[in-house]
């Protein structure tokens, strides 16, 4: 008991880190999604496996959980109580005791950091600063100790992703909905539209590996309509990274009724917002237009009648584009071969739950066509200095021809 005593006293000082309090219960926030209470905050020494696991901590966790622990053990004996002798039940006491709880959870909801979000690194490398900090603070280790936790802490911290070599564009695979992720050198990262109908954790399961993996630092999010299967995603992704640049029908001032709006960039990205009409519905959806020395990409929203009808008029697709993401998932629009015409895609994305039957005339056509329903997620990377297209696949043959 003499030896082990100090391990376990230091266990029980340790700092208690939760896991992320933010809800993402409701009919418009990100479904799946984990929050973690009080009643779930792990101590630190378990820390790596939250890493690991959520990818993310709240140091706030430090402050809550002791804050926490008086509301809900009278909560959870109250709580036998009503249990046990129904009649005997201190309704009023119980009800005091959860709303001292719910406030207490939603004002540590609303501090800065709950919670931070951490880039992918091997459990076994977090653990070892872990144990390290551990020993020192039972007393143990000595200067090989604070050397561990100095090195490994410094390993975890710096950045392991290279950035691209140019434009990077990712159609991520959410069934019926739209998830785009893009970057280029010095630019940071772009959201494009995250969300879904048929598919739970678009956020954390789909955009956030991603973005982690990045370690991008920067986001800029463009939303195009406040749809589920577009934005539903949006407010999980946006309460965690903070973006720099939130756009189009989340973006307040960074909108317009009609016409092209040049966005704020940096690093020579060049990022329009494009719409042919004003309106909260499909038809009123903006587009987003990326360049970058040369390579141009063309995310459309679901606008397919009358809004895609007036882009077209007033000359605001323009081309040619490496790639251009049909609007409304692949639908058959009646403006097709203007918006083909317009853009002179080199190859069209369809982000839809099921190949469309649209995807027959693109064959008629000849065109170079991928479909998350049939390829999974889209990544293409442009490269600066080459033709537009160039490194698209093989085109297909049309049907008929040898």
């Amino acid at each position: 008991r003499r030896r082990l005593w100090p391990w376990l006293a230091a266990y029980r000082r340790w700092p208690a880190v939760a896991p992320p309090p933010r809800s993402t219960v409701g009919p418009r926030s990100e479904p799946g999604g984990g929050g973690g209470g009080p009643a779930g905050a792990p101590p630190g020494a378990t820390a790596p496996l939250v890493w690991h696991h959520f990818g993310e901590l709240a140091p706030v966790g430090i402050l809550v959980t002791p804050l926490a622990i008086p509301p809900l053990m009278v909560l959870l004996a109250l709580g036998w109580v009503a249990i046990l002798v129904p009649p005997l039940a201190p309704w009023v006491a119980i009800e005091g005791a959860a709303d001292v709880l719910v406030a207490l959870v939603t004002w540590a909801d609303a501090l800065p950091g709950t919670p931070v979000v951490l880039p992918p690194r091997p459990v076994v490398l977090v653990a070892g600063p872990a144990v390290a900090l551990l020993a020192l603070a039972a007393g143990r280790g000595g200067e090989p100790a604070r050397r561990l936790a100095r090195t490994g802490v410094g390993a975890l911290l710096v950045p392991w992703t290279l950035g691209p070599a140019g434009l990077e564009v990712v159609l991520l695979d959410v069934g019926h909905g739209t998830a785009v992720l893009a970057r280029a050198p010095g630019t940071g990262a772009w959201l494009f539209d995250a969300g879904s109908r048929d598919r739970v954790g678009v956020a954390h399961a789909a955009v956030a590996p991603l973005l982690r993996s990045w370690d991008a630092g920067r986001l800029s999010v463009v939303v195009s309509h406040g749809h589920q299967d577009h934005d539903g995603a949006v407010p999980w992704i946006v309460a965690r990274w903070k973006p720099a640049l939130v756009a189009g029908a989340r973006g307040g001032a960074l909108d317009l009724a009609a016409g092209r709006l040049a966005l704020p960039t940096r690093g020579g990205l060049r990022a329009t917002l494009v719409r042919g009409r004003p309106g909260a519905g499909n038809e009123g959806s903006r587009s987003l237009e990326l360049e970058w020395r040369g390579r141009r990409v063309l995310l459309t929203g679901d606008a397919e009648q009358e809004g895609l009808a007036d882009a077209l008029e007033a000359g605001l697709v323009r081309g040619p584009c490496d790639a251009l993401l049909l609007p409304h998932h692949g639908s058959n629009t009646p403006h097709l071969a203007a918006l083909l015409g317009a853009a002179r895609p080199a190859e069209v994305w369809i982000s839809a739950g099921a190949v469309p039957d649209l995807a027959v005339e693109l064959d008629r056509r000849g065109l170079a066509w991928a479909c998350t329903a049939r390829d999974g997620a889209v990544r293409r990377p442009y490269g600066f200095g080459m033709e537009v297209g160039a490194e698209n696949p093989v085109r297909r043959t049309p049907k008929g021809a040898d």
